[in-house]
């Protein structure tokens, strides 16, 4: 039976242009329309080249309303009047993200209409995110939420990304809940060895410059592999969160060389530094899912990364390495990986972007628009 399917999220910027998580939300919806369902994204005009309220339609079965709101806000009184009627129009409500203003009001409008809701928190009431907030505000918010469940009785199905996610995020283990991936497909693009003008081998980090990120470990472990490959470079892709000065001085000290902070990129610019590396590497002291790992494998690169995320399936699958957080075992699993070689991870990465394309997601999700109401 196809379905009407609607989608809350407080930001659909940067969907098409930038990816990571908030991608996958655009092509979940994409392909909800494909398989003739009829979907529409709620949204706002927050990081928009525009800023009034519009309807933008990307096919004949999904479009996404773009609905005013003031800058730095995620919601706004338009957004909050439009949330019965989206409610009432659909079979199926997916609320994308957890801590904004919308939340609440989603939920009741759930309750009243009688609709069944998808909660998909994105790792935001995972504790390590929660003990990461500088307030009690998300605390508070969580308990919030947990008395509107119990007032309204709600039965929600919260949507993890993985085991990891969900084993992290005590607050509503009382709830049903599904494992659904993030979704990757693998560049067609990404055949050819490197662009033009490539020179050296090289390593990758794409991420904000944030002390959360541990960079100083990066640094740490390119360092030790560049004793074994000379010619080895850093590039640093992303926005600086009041970090870089700090590492820049780290290099100097510790003469750190041929390290390349390159700021933010996006589009074909972010592609060609995923596909001209030879080893991407992430070090952060969390990750609730750790999107960039996912983004690199699209693109043919093995990862080498810690055991702060949810990333054991490189592996499994031996596309590339998950370690201890430890700047010796990183190191040596970087080595390993740049001796081998990019192509001896082709297959084993294409194997693991199974579980993350389109047929294996989409079976997930027909699976989850089908569960019994309780």
């Amino acid at each position: 039976m196809k379905k009407r399917i609607m989608i809350f999220t407080p930001a659909a910027f940067p969907a098409v242009k930038y990816g990571g998580p908030i991608l996958s939300v655009f092509r979940n919806a994409v392909n909800f329309s494909q398989l003739g369902n009829t979907v529409e994204i709620i949204t706002t005009t927050l990081g928009q080249n525009f800023k009034e309220t519009q309807v933008s339609r990307v096919d004949s079965n999904f479009s996404i309303t773009y609905l005013k709101v003031r800058s730095n806000f995620k919601c706004s009184i338009p957004y909050l009047l439009a949330i019965p009627k989206k409610i009432q129009d659909c079979d199926e409500v997916i609320l994308e993200d957890f801590y904004w203003v919308a939340t609440p009001i989603v939920l009741i409008w759930v309750s009243i209409s009688k609709k069944r809701c998808f909660i998909v928190p994105r790792g935001s009431i995972m504790q390590p995110c929660i003990d990461m907030a500088s307030t009690a505000k998300k605390k508070i918010f969580v308990k919030l939420i947990g008395i509107i469940f119990k007032i309204l009785r709600l039965d929600p199905i919260f949507i993890f990304s993985s085991d990891f996610e969900r084993e992290s995020s005590p607050f509503f283990m009382n709830y049903r809940s599904l494992i659904i991936p993030n979704r990757g497909e693998p560049k067609a693009s990404d055949q050819t060895v490197g662009s033009p003008g490539k020179s050296g081998t090289v390593m990758l980090f794409v991420g904000r410059i944030a002390s959360e990120k541990n960079l100083i470990s990066t640094l740490l472990v390119y360092k030790k592999v560049r004793e074994y490959f000379p010619n080895l470079r850093l590039k640093v892709v992303g926005p600086d969160y009041g970090e870089l000065k700090n590492l820049r001085k780290f290099c100097v000290l510790n003469e750190i060389t041929d390290v390349d902070f390159v700021g933010q990129q996006s589009g074909e610019e972010l592609e060609a530094s995923y596909r001209d590396a030879d080893i991407f590497i992430l070090t952060s002291n969390f990750e609730s899912y750790g999107n960039v790992i996912l983004e690199a494998l699209c693109h043919g690169c093995p990862v080498v990364t810690n055991q702060n995320n949810p990333w054991k399936d490189l592996n499994e699958f031996g596309a590339g390495a998950q370690v201890p957080h430890d700047v010796e075992m990183m190191a040596a699993a970087a080595i390993e990986i740049l001796t081998n070689g990019k192509t001896h991870y082709a297959t084993p990465i294409a194997n693991l972007l199974g579980k993350c394309g389109d047929d294996n997601i989409n079976g997930l999700w027909n699976e989850a628009f089908h569960e019994k109401k309780h």
